[in-house]
């Protein structure tokens, strides 16, 4: 058995993604931690063995997995966007290439970059494809989503006391800038097709959840069925990331967790943390997630009575 004083990765260097510090020289830093908080700038570095340059992971290679998920997220959006065309039944016109063929793009994007990152990143060996993919798709869903949330952090960053570098903040900030594109043109091609010059955005969500309670026949069957598939999605997404923990992979972010747990998958995250002792010792997750359940149960139960 290794004594918690030796490396997990002897004779690698570690650099903080903001600053470009050396994380080894820094007081008390210790490798085993699959997070390090930079105590430069602040960062908090992703110390795993998917982080680790080895000589096959050239600049091109990971600037071409960056354009492949960029693509994905790009077509399934489209996607998202055909289904909800078809689901409002408005008819798409023959100059609509993209959002037509959306569907068989992206999924052979799905299996290709699945199929990229397991051979020649090394990503995610230990899942089976279908599951690999099936995690790349939320992922892919939520991905513009987070990148929102990075500019934020970003720009505030800016008027951080500490010094970090500015050529790693400019890459950062185009790339979350390149996603956050994604979610405008989503956004434009929606009102554009709709036609939505005389129709208030306000009246869309409203509309939506009447042709969704209609399909299901009343609104407590649409709360039930959206309930269990975002808490069986958490529950898997919090057990992915126990994984990726002992098998000293790329973690998942906190925020994303987190964020499924907002949604209304907190039940199945919670399930996850105590059948997979899995942040059950953060009073962050131990103290927020059983707050998004109260939440969210307050918040549905006084939709229900104001509904009737």
């Amino acid at each position: 058995m290794k004594e918690k004083s030796e490396p997990r990765f002897p004779n690698v260097d570690w650099y903080c993604d903001i600053c470009g510090d050396h994380l080894n020289s820094q007081e008390n830093f210790n490798d085993h931690k699959y997070v390090w908080k930079c105590t430069k700038c602040g960062h908090k570095n992703s110390i795993s063995k998917d982080n680790i340059d080895y000589p096959y992971k050239k600049a091109s290679v990971r600037f071409l997995s960056f354009l492949i998920s960029l693509a994905r997220s790009f077509f399934l959006y489209n996607l998202i966007l055909l289904g909800l065309l078809f689901f409002l039944n408005v008819r798409i016109g023959s100059g609509y290439f993209l959002i037509y063929y959306s569907p068989i793009i992206y999924f052979i994007l799905l299996f290709v970059s699945v199929a990229f990152e397991r051979s020649v990143l090394g990503y995610n060996k230990y899942h089976s494809n279908f599951f690999s993919s099936l995690f790349s798709l939320f992922n892919d869903v939520t991905h513009p989503l987070r990148e929102l949330f990075n500019v934020v952090r970003l720009l505030f960053d800016l008027f951080h006391p500490k010094s970090f570098a500015f050529a790693l903040w400019i890459k950062q900030f185009l790339k979350s800038f390149l996603y956050i594109a994604i979610i405008i043109y989503f956004f434009l091609q929606f009102n554009n097709m709709l036609h939505f010059r005389n129709i208030q955005w306000i009246n869309l969500p409203y509309y939506l959840l009447s042709r969704i309670t209609k399909s299901f026949g009343s609104l407590q069957n649409v709360i039930i069925f959206y309930y269990l598939i975002i808490n069986i999605i958490s529950f898997f997404i919090y057990r992915t990331d126990k994984k990726k923990a002992e098998q000293g992979a790329f973690r998942i972010s906190e925020n994303t967790l987190l964020l499924y747990a907002f949604l209304g998958g907190g039940i199945g995250a919670l399930g996850a943390m105590f059948v997979f002792k899995h942040k059950i010792r953060k009073p962050l997750f131990v103290t927020v997630v059983p707050l998004f359940i109260i939440l969210h149960l307050v918040l549905w139960m006084f939709l229900l009575l104001l509904l009737g």
